[in-house]
């Protein structure tokens, strides 16, 4: 995973430092140690995106529907980290 913004205290940092602020972590200074951790868990979602059940196609207009769901849902995933995958 690559950072879209590049510095120290990018996008994604500063989340990591919110949430473990929120979560009643001690040391907030630890959000770079957890970039790698939650590089996993991110693309862990994004499999989970793709492998969205789609039982439920029947045609093509539905799949492409699906399919643009899917691609703006890990859009909005990358904009709210700062992060590409």
């Amino acid at each position: 995973m690559k950072t879209i913004y590049g510095s120290e205290t990018n996008k994604m940092n500063e989340r990591i430092r919110e949430l473990m602020l929120t979560a009643g972590y001690a040391a907030p200074e630890l959000a770079e140690r957890a970039h790698k951790l939650i590089d996993l868990v991110l693309k862990d979602c994004y499999t989970a995106i793709d492998r969205t059940n789609r039982h439920h196609v029947h045609t093509t207009f539905d799949e492409q529907l699906v399919q643009a769901t899917i691609e703006r849902s890990k859009q909005a995933v990358r904009e709210h980290f700062g992060v590409e995958l």
